[in-house]
C-alpha cells in the first residue's frame, strides 16, 4: 500500500507525465528529513516515469547556516552511491545580499545555480509545516497579498509535492523504511 507522500508525488508526476519523459529531474538534497524522503520517493519513480534523477547538495561554506555540513554531505553521498544517482556538490560563497538574511542569500544563490544549469524540473521537500511558517513570517513582517499566500505546489521550475503533508508524515516514512537522515 502506498503512503500519502508517495501518492502525492505519484499524482504530481502523473499530472505532468509528458514533461518529465527523458528529462533531468533535480532534487535539492541536504540530508534533512524532508529532502531525504523526497529523494527516496523520486528514486523509486525515476524508471516508471522515465526521467534521470540528479541530486544537488549546496554547501553553505562558513555561513551561520552551515551546520553539520560534513555529516550531511556524507549521508547524501552514501544515499546517491547506493542508488547510482549523480550528486553535484555546489559550494556557495554566501554574503548578505541587499540586507536580506543568510537564508534569503542562500535561496538566491541556489536559484542562480538552477538557472545556470538550465534546470527545467527541481523538486523540493517543503511541507505543510514549512508553508505555515512561511505564511506566518510574512504576516509578522507586515506582508500582505502575494507574500502571505505561501508557496505553490508547482511554481515555474519548482515542484513541491509535500505541501499538503505534515513533517510528522515525513518522519514516519523515513523510520518505516529505515532511511538515515540528519536533523
Amino acid at each position: 500500500m502506498k503512503n500519502k507522500l508517495d501518492f502525492s508525488l505519484q499524482q504530481m508526476l502523473t499530472e505532468h507525465k509528458e514533461k518529465f519523459n527523458n528529462q533531468i529531474v533535480y532534487c535539492g538534497l541536504s540530508a534533512g528529513a524532508d529532502s531525504t524522503c523526497l529523494f527516496s520517493l523520486l528514486n523509486k519513480k525515476k524508471d516508471i516515469f522515465n526521467f534521470t534523477l540528479k541530486a544537488v547538495f549546496f554547501s553553505h561554506g562558513n555561513s551561520p547556516i552551515a551546520v553539520k555540513e560534513d555529516k550531511m554531505l556524507a549521508v547524501c553521498q552514501k544515499l546517491c552511491d547506493e542508488h547510482s544517482v549523480e550528486l553535484t556538490v555546489v559550494p556557495l560563497d554566501l554574503k548578505i545580499i541587499n540586507n536580506q538574511g543568510w537564508e534569503s542569500s542562500g535561496r538566491i544563490m541556489r536559484q542562480n545555480f538552477y538557472s545556470k544549469v538550465n534546470a527545467q524540473f527541481v523538486f523540493l521537500g517543503h511541507h505543510e509545516d514549512d508553508q505555515n511558517e512561511t505564511t506566518m513570517t510574512q504576516l509578522l513582517r507586515g506582508g500582505a497579498g502575494r507574500g502571505t499566500c505561501g508557496m505553490k505546489e508547482v511554481e515555474g521550475i519548482y515542484y513541491r509535492p509535500f505541501l499538503s503533508h505534515r513533517k510528522s508524515e515525513i518522519y514516519d516514512y523515513l523510520v518505516q523504511n529505515n532511511i538515515e537522515w540528519v536533523e
